[in-house]
């Protein structure tokens, strides 16, 4: 009796798993793999794919494969959460233009700018790009409304302050003035 669909990637995936934790990745991936020529599209398949090649070292292979996986996906770029996730793994991989070109992209449509632009400044400065960072910093801070600018309850203000006071201290460790 089979308890999930003829060539269902579930299989796959949790035999992958059972490798990986019993301290055998090469027989996690080369399963994984097996699953993924059955399910070229499957998004648990491929995400195990991404981590085993960026845990073997394969950084541009799996920035790659994550890359087709984020275009057979747009709608992905329209939540804060994936947008941001997806931005910083690729910024992991070494892919920091492909990384931060996803947020700005997802930044076009974000509905909480200030949040939008505080995130990105984040993404930034683990790009190591700090002054830019900054300047991130500073829109952040601009786009909060007067309400918000005035109130006692400041959440993202007192965020922008913290990550602007950090990105002032790295710029300065660095050499960088701070305008």
């Amino acid at each position: 009796m089979t308890v999930h669909a003829p060539n269902s990637p579930l299989p796959y995936g949790i035999r992958s798993l059972y490798d990986m934790m019993d301290g055998n990745p090469g027989a996690g991936y080369a399963t994984t793999v097996q699953g993924l020529r059955k399910n070229p599209n499957d998004i648990l398949l491929n995400s195990l794919a991404i981590v085993y090649e960026y845990m073997m070292g394969q950084k541009d292979k799996a920035a790659h494969r994550m890359q087709t996986l984020v275009e057979a996906h747009p709608e992905w770029n329209k939540n804060r959460t994936l947008s941001y996730t997806i931005s910083r793994n690729y910024i992991t991989m070494n892919q920091k233009d492909l990384g931060l070109a996803f947020y700005r992209n997802y930044l076009k449509q974000d509905k909480n700018p200030a949040r939008g632009h505080l995130d990105y400044a984040r993404l930034l400065t683990r790009a190591g790009k700090y002054e830019e960072a900054l300047k991130e910093c500073r829109i952040s801070r601009n786009k909060l409304s007067e309400e918000e600018k005035n109130s006692k309850i400041r959440k993202n203000k007192i965020k922008i302050r913290t990550t602007r006071s950090w990105a002032v201290r790295i710029n300065k460790k660095h050499g960088f003035n701070g305008n």
